[in-house]
């Protein structure tokens, strides 16, 4: 498993093409890092995320969401892939649902995130109802 630390150039341009929806950019990044999808961020605390936690994360509803994280998931990101250095080792499908974003995840979903994974509180989305588990 590969870290990159927060505050690296690459991790700022991924986070802000995530963000601001910027497939053009993602796309470009994703072309000339290889393996960037399955990178995790560390932050200066030790605790880290994945690329796809960064999609998900509060508040959600990022411009091309489920479009991102398919790229990402076809780029080889994880989508059960945990946050670690928090109290939960909560998923992307976690950080989706704690933010109401049922398009993301319904693309965790489709691109195979396990909605029977323990950890966190995870609700589960149902055409556009929340369900807890």
């Amino acid at each position: 498993m590969e870290f990159i630390k927060h505050d690296d150039p690459l991790a700022i341009s991924f986070v802000r093409a995530v963000k601001t929806g910027n497939l053009d950019a993602l796309r470009r990044l994703l072309n000339e890092v290889p393996g960037l999808a399955s990178k995790r961020a560390i932050d200066n605390k030790g605790g880290s995320r994945t690329t796809l936690h960064v999609v998900t994360d509060w508040p959600g509803y990022y411009p091309n969401g489920p479009v991102i994280v398919k790229m990402l998931i076809d780029a080889g990101a994880d989508p059960n892939g945990s946050a670690t250095g928090g109290t939960f080792s909560e998923t992307p499908l976690h950080w989706a649902a704690s933010s109401d974003d049922v398009d993301v995840a319904a693309a965790l979903i489709d691109g195979g995130a396990n909605i029977e994974v323990s950890g966190g509180q995870l609700v589960v989305a149902t055409a556009h109802h929340w369900t807890m588990q």
